[in-house]
């Protein structure tokens, strides 16, 4: 059988993201082990190409409300004029214009959507991290995943919220995620800057990117807790801006940890993310995750994780590492039900798993992972 045309849609596997880094874990092991059944390309959002990935990189110019102009040439040039798959690995409230061209708002794009209508079967991966006062997703979304051949959830409980049964975990690196020397890592802490960190400091990590549903408060009132307490506390956070949707150094100091944070931004690479998760005594998993990537690799680390009771997350950190809401709150148009905590809870189970042993699940490492991985994506092109 010739390979099929596979285009896969979302950020660039050279950005830093966890969706760039899903999509390249994706297309490395597609183009190692499925080229007999896919010619793979990727087109991606940020980053700047890599001449290590062996495989074809179109990249986005200019977005307008995630709109992608730059489709059109990408499915010509590596289609070619065969029928191929465009898999997106985004959230659905970002790809309504795909599946309703009628509603694309750059002309260009929806006429040449309308004029192709066959040219291509549609898939989706797509992250769930939260769901309705019922326990129902969206109705609107729902209808947009409609439209697809094949949607991908990450999680069961994400199945369980939308009614598509398949679903499989992104996997994880264990060659590139594994614990470090935690003396080792603290004093690399130290030469990067930080102050006044001990053998004894209770270090906290929190790696997030600032977003709305990232609850930044629950994670420093929380640190404010224990330093009350008695704890001698230091956190560090790894984000992709310091102000955005959260003002962090502004919220530093109002919680009187101005001279207790290290912070570091996106782009560390692999190791360097081990080492410092290895420094640190617990990661808080601030956000309502939908894939979790830095819950997984915190746990490959050996570090424990608190999280919250609620969405992608279950799938990843062991029940007796997570704290239950205490209420729900409803947030925009689709009235998300996010998940609300008692920082004292937390800081109780930081102090419960602190000097625990903690590890990931063998079955979300990828030698494991893509096992499952390959036979779906296979059965994909042989329906």
């Amino acid at each position: 059988m010739k390979p099929v045309p596979l285009l896969i849609v979302g950020d660039a596997v050279s950005s830093s993201s966890g969706l760039g880094r899903i999509t390249r874990d994706l297309a490395v092991r597609i183009h190692k082990h499925l080229s007999d059944v896919f010619r793979l390309a990727t087109l991606g959002l940020g980053g700047t190409g890599s001449r290590q990935y062996p495989w074809v990189q179109y990249y986005m110019q200019h977005i307008e409300n995630y709109q992608v102009p730059d489709l059109p040439s990408a499915v010509t040039d590596h289609f070619g004029g065969e029928q191929g798959i465009v898999w997106f690995i985004w959230d659905p409230s970002r790809v309504g214009w795909f599946v309703h061209p009628e509603a694309c708002t750059m002309e260009g794009l929806g006429r040449w959507l309308l004029a192709n209508p066959t040219k291509f079967k549609k898939w989706l991966y797509t992250p769930v991290d939260a769901d309705t006062r019922n326990g129902t997703y969206p109705k609107g979304i729902l209808e947009t995943l409609s439209h697809f051949d094949r949607v991908l959830m990450y999680t069961p409980w994400a199945s369980e919220v939308t009614g598509y049964p398949d679903n499989l975990p992104h996997g994880l690196d264990g060659s590139n995620f594994k614990p470090h020397s935690r003396s080792q890592a603290r004093k690399m802490l130290l030469e990067m800057g930080a102050k006044n960190i001990t053998k004894d400091t209770l270090l906290l990590g929190i790696v997030a990117t600032n977003q709305a549903r990232k609850d930044f408060g629950l994670g420093v009132e929380t640190a404010r807790i224990l330093l009350n307490q008695g704890h001698d506390v230091h956190l560090w956070i790894h984000c992709d801006d310091l102000r955005r949707h959260w003002d962090i150094p502004t919220m530093l100091s109002e919680f009187g940890l101005s001279e207790r944070n290290s912070i570091t931004l996106a782009g560390l690479d692999d190791e360097t993310l081990c080492w410092m998760y290895s420094a640190c005594d617990v990661t808080l998993g601030i956000g309502a995750e939908g894939f979790g990537l830095p819950l997984a690799e915190s746990l490959a680390c050996h570090i424990p994780v608190v999280h919250g009771n609620y969405a992608g997350g279950t799938a990843i950190v062991p029940s007796h590492m997570r704290v239950e809401p205490v209420a729900f709150r409803y947030e925009g148009a689709h009235a998300w039900r996010r998940p609300v905590y008692d920082p004292m809870d937390w800081a109780a189970k930081v102090l419960e798993l602190r000097g625990s042993e903690a590890s990931l699940n063998p079955k979300l490492y990828w030698d494991k992972a893509w096992e499952d991985w390959a036979i779906w994506l296979r059965k994909g092109v042989e329906d």
